[in-house]
């Protein structure tokens, strides 16, 4: 079992729609103990980080509304990979399949204790690299996993507009 939490802060029908179908998702595997993170804040993407490192009990999954697992093992895939992976790799991200991009966010394995969500700040869209510059400074690293994943809401994002772009 593993800590999956995901967090959502819908403003539009369309990313409403992309958030409950990534929820059924999540819900399908029987391996994962799911926790939503909801709100409104406008620090929310940082908070959310902050609230799943503070609640998990162990390494955990972070998740975003807008990112789907494909495959049906895709959690213990993923677990697999982090078993082996170096004490020094501070997250374990994915792959979209949509554009092939990688990043912090989407989804990523965390290891629990190792970054200090509290010390940030910043614009929503900013997380994903002052987070990345964090760990590089402190020899942490990332690695990506080749297991793949739908970003249904590349293109959409709600915290940036001005950041949509085109595949």
């Amino acid at each position: 079992m593993i800590e999956v939490f995901l967090r959502t802060c819908p403003k539009s029908d369309i990313r409403r729609h992309i958030a409950h179908a990534v929820i059924d998702r999540w819900d399908m595997f029987e391996n994962v103990e799911l926790h939503i993170i909801t709100g409104s804040r406008s620090d929310f993407h940082w908070w959310s980080r902050i609230e799943a490192e503070e609640s998990s009990t162990a390494d955990y999954i972070f998740a975003d509304d807008d990112v789907m697992p494909i495959e049906a093992d895709f959690v213990d895939r993923l677990r697999e990979q982090w078993s082996t992976v170096h004490w020094s790799v501070a997250m374990l991200g994915v792959t979209s399949a949509i554009c092939r991009e990688t990043g912090i966010g989407g989804i990523s394995l965390i290891r629990r204790r190792t970054i200090p969500f509290r010390e940030f700040s910043g614009p929503a869209n900013t997380d994903d690299i002052v987070i990345a510059g964090w760990m590089e400074k402190h020899l942490l690293r990332k690695e990506v996993s080749p297991l793949l994943v739908n970003h249904f809401g590349f293109g959409l994002s709600e915290s940036s507009p001005n950041l949509w772009l085109k595949c």
